[in-house]
């Protein structure tokens, strides 16, 4: 299982913002992606550099101040050495809200499932 501290984007905070205030414009994390590049996490991040497909359905729970968002894929999906991740509001398009750099990577392989824990903290 890997883990990961995500950054918060400036996109991602926008759109964090007009949810809290349940104005136009607002979105729930819903999906998480993986993906084989060397990303660095930054505030102006909206893409991973190498994302590997599928992105899946989060299961998300909050204590205090942490979201913590969970993605499970199969053992037939993104195979490979896997160093970033991303939270997104949609499964295709929609807004990258935080990113991070997984370090170690994990190596997935066809004879293994992967568990991604990713975890947002506002503060």
């Amino acid at each position: 299982m890997a883990t990961a501290t995500m950054t918060l984007t400036t996109n991602g905070k926008n759109v964090l913002a007009k949810q809290l205030g349940a104005v136009s414009g607002g979105a729930q994390i819903l999906y998480i992606e993986v993906g084989t590049g060397a990303l660095t996490p930054s505030a102006s991040t909206t893409a991973l550099i190498t994302p590997l497909s599928p992105r899946v359905a989060t299961i998300n729970s909050v204590t205090g101040s942490a979201l913590t968002c969970d993605g499970f894929w199969t053992n037939s999906q993104v195979n490979g050495d896997i160093t970033e991740c991303a939270l997104w509001t949609a499964l295709t398009g929609g807004t990258l809200i935080a990113s991070a750099s997984i370090s170690p990577a994990e190596s997935k392989t066809s004879s293994k499932e992967l568990t991604v824990t990713a975890t947002v903290t506002l503060s």
